[in-house]
């Protein structure tokens, strides 16, 4: 699990700990054969992808993710590995599942 670590000009006034769930169960547990799939999580969008196995990549068919100069790369290069044609149109990287 990740921590949000909070801009440093911001001052912490209370940390809130909530029940996440993951990319895969989400979509195992709503049955979904094939989705397109948006991500916008304000930076974590890789350490989401890095989490999806080759079962779940290949139920979405397209995916729009926003990025920023420290996650496209990293996003681009798991999207390719898990067959999706790629680009992107600032600030989203897109993918389409080839196969």
């Amino acid at each position: 699990m990740n921590t949000f670590k909070p801009n440093k000009k911001f001052k912490v006034r209370e940390i809130i700990k909530i029940k996440c769930k993951s990319l895969i169960n989400i979509i195992k547990e709503l049955k979904i054969k094939k989705c397109n799939l948006k991500i916008d999580i304000e930076g974590l969008e890789a350490d989401v992808l890095k989490n999806v196995n080759k079962a779940t990549f290949d139920k979405i068919s397209r995916i729009a993710i926003e990025v920023n100069l420290k996650t496209s790369s990293v996003c681009n290069k798991i999207l390719k590995k898990n067959g999706f044609k790629t680009f992107i149109k600032w600030p989203l990287l897109y993918g389409e599942n080839i196969k």
